[in-house]
């Protein structure tokens, strides 16, 4: 959702290169999603084999396996925050875009449009302005018991980058303006698309029995 510019390719480039130090694209991360997965299954069970919508047990899941790597620990699904969070994030994913909001997502220049600049004030730029907030609670959450010996999660390490900027260039790019940004992004470009390709998963095995067979079995 940035523009792009020098301060987007400082922001990509540590978040590519913290996440995977978190363990994104390796298997290190397996033992997170398999929590999550065990998680998920007992969820499903407690249905009592009634009738039940997937799609909220999936968006919990998958936001809580995010949670894992930018928060070092996931949330019980009852947890007012995690609720709160999963709420936010559905809000702006149904959220109905004017076309001048959906042009000003897609290119930074739409934004200087008189039109652009008034359609986003509303509803959808309060919805990111709550995220947002979420990230800075948990940012003073985890400020207050930070050690710069023991890097527990995403949020940590950007607070340990904080602490070496020794310019004002460097302070802008880790201020916490701009991990709150990256929260958002990480948790907007992670959850839906996820959860969705996950449903769509399901889908395919249960009209395929013989492919739900072959994924089930050992």
């Amino acid at each position: 959702m940035a523009a792009y510019g020098p301060r987007w390719k400082q922001r990509r480039k540590f978040a590519l290169m913290t996440l995977r130090d978190f363990g994104v694209g390796k298997r290190s991360l397996e033992g997170n999603v398999k929590e999550e997965g065990n998680a998920l299954v007992q969820e499903v069970l407690s249905q009592n084999g009634q009738p039940f919508d997937v799609k909220v047990m999936l968006q919990n899941a998958v936001c809580n396996v995010i949670c894992s790597i930018v928060f070092g620990d996931r949330f019980e699904y009852g947890d007012p925050d995690f609720l709160r969070l999963v709420g936010l994030l559905n809000a702006v994913v149904e959220a109905k875009p004017t076309f001048s909001d959906a042009l000003s997502m897609l290119h930074p220049v739409f934004r200087h449009l008189r039109l652009s600049r008034s359609s986003m004030q509303g509803k959808i730029v309060k919805m990111f302005q709550a995220l947002q907030e979420f990230g800075g609670e948990q940012i003073e959450k985890h400020r207050e018991t930070f050690d710069p010996n023991d890097i527990r999660d995403f949020v940590d390490a950007f607070l340990l980058e904080q602490q070496r900027a020794e310019d004002e260039q460097a302070r802008e790019n880790f201020a916490d303006k701009e991990l709150q940004e990256v929260l958002v992004d990480l948790f907007m470009a992670g959850t839906e698309t996820t959860a969705t390709a996950t449903r769509w998963a399901l889908l395919y095995m249960m009209v395929n029995p013989e492919i739900q067979e072959k994924v089930s079995s050992p």
